[in-house]
């Protein structure tokens, strides 16, 4: 998610690289109380939304994806932190 926030590109060609985590998340065997929380935000990345535009240049992605991909940083943190306290 770093490596999607970070560098100055386009957001829609960088979101390509979600495509493998998704994959991952999918063939996983064990299951967490956050899968759900993790397919939606996953495939919420994956579905273009620069279609709407709240004002001439920001449109629905600029808003939507990184809130999601913090809020996915920060659920994978909560979640890491849990299974570290709980060992």
């Amino acid at each position: 998610m770093a490596m999607l926030l970070l560098p100055y590109m386009s957001w829609d060609y960088t979101l390509i690289h979600v495509l493998i985590p998704l994959f991952l998340f999918l063939n996983k065997s064990q299951p967490s109380r956050f899968d759900l929380a993790y397919a939606v935000m996953l495939s919420l990345l994956v579905v273009p939304m620069s279609y709407y535009y709240f004002f001439a240049d920001v449109g629905l992605s600029v808003v939507v994806y990184p809130l999601l991909m913090v809020t996915l940083i920060g659920v994978l943190v909560y979640e890491g932190y849990h299974i570290y306290k709980s060992s």
